[in-house]
């Protein structure tokens, strides 16, 4: 997404049915962004930078195949403890082009002067089986 500026990097773990529509565990993955040199982000930070996010990927995975409306690409998040919970509302630029809503929590973890955004994301409802899998990966972040 080069709307998005920030110094660092971002590691992706996928569900193994992240790419199969009929999977459980389909669109499911965390993802880390190493902020170097950058506070945590609020909540509404998140809402701009993660629609953003999203509208880039479409675009750069999907637009050759997919239609998208560019007012579709929203997120909304609240603080929660000390998680930011919430949804984004995206598409599916990989296999089917359609709407998505994915679930959403992230948590910012202080490295020394940088910061690990830690985000775990899925479509499916919270007492789902992958948000076990998805909150195990995060919790074992660890700064480097």
């Amino acid at each position: 997404a080069p709307s998005l500026k920030h110094k660092g990097l971002e590691e992706l773990r996928f569900a193994p049915g992240m790419f199969k529509p009929d999977a459980p565990d389909f669109f499911s993955y965390a993802f880390a962004w190493w902020l170097e040199e950058e506070a945590a982000p609020s909540a509404a930070t998140l809402e701009t930078e993660l629609a953003g996010y999203f509208r880039g990927l479409c675009e750069a995975v999907g637009k050759d195949k997919y239609k998208f409306d560019p007012k579709h690409f929203q997120a909304h998040f609240r603080q929660e403890g000390d998680s930011i919970v919430g949804q984004i509302d995206s598409y599916d630029a990989f296999k089917t082009g359609k709407p998505i809503t994915l679930n959403a929590r992230a948590k910012a973890v202080s490295c020394g002067k940088n910061t690990a955004l830690v985000v775990a994301l899925s479509p499916a409802k919270a007492d789902a089986a992958i948000w076990k899998d998805l909150s195990s990966l995060t919790a074992r972040f660890h700064c480097p």
